[in-house]
């Protein structure tokens, strides 16, 4: 409950922003933008694995909170795109994420297994 109220304002304060910097405007924006969301994502994730000593435990404490941060953000656009009623605008857009999403994991993993 307290996650939501504080997550829907905070999605007041920066979803003005975006749009006014023409992120949410076209498809191919949108679509840019996560794709390079994701991108900052893994990259930093990988970045803190290899400057993190072995611990487990703060390298998933520091990879939480991009990671977090990210599935919050995804999860409010969803929420608030469209209509209430349509859910046909909220289902394409998660649709996208998760295809951008796994795309890039795909490419990533074919990174990995050519440096092998």
């Amino acid at each position: 409950m307290y996650w939501d109220l504080d997550a829907e304002i905070r999605y007041a304060f920066f979803s003005p922003q975006m749009n006014g910097h023409g992120i949410l405007k076209t498809d191919d924006l949108i679509t840019r933008f996560f794709r390079l969301s994701t991108q900052m994502c893994v990259d930093l994730c990988y970045r803190i694995l290899a400057e993190t000593p072995n611990t487990p435990t703060l390298v998933r404490t520091k990879c939480f909170h991009a990671l977090d941060a990210f599935v919050r953000l995804i999860a409010l656009l969803v929420k608030h795109s469209g209509d209430v009623s349509n859910t046909n605008t909220k289902i394409n857009l998660l649709n996208k994420v998760s295809v951008i999403t796994l795309l890039y994991i795909l490419f990533q993993i074919g990174l990995k297994f050519i440096s092998l």
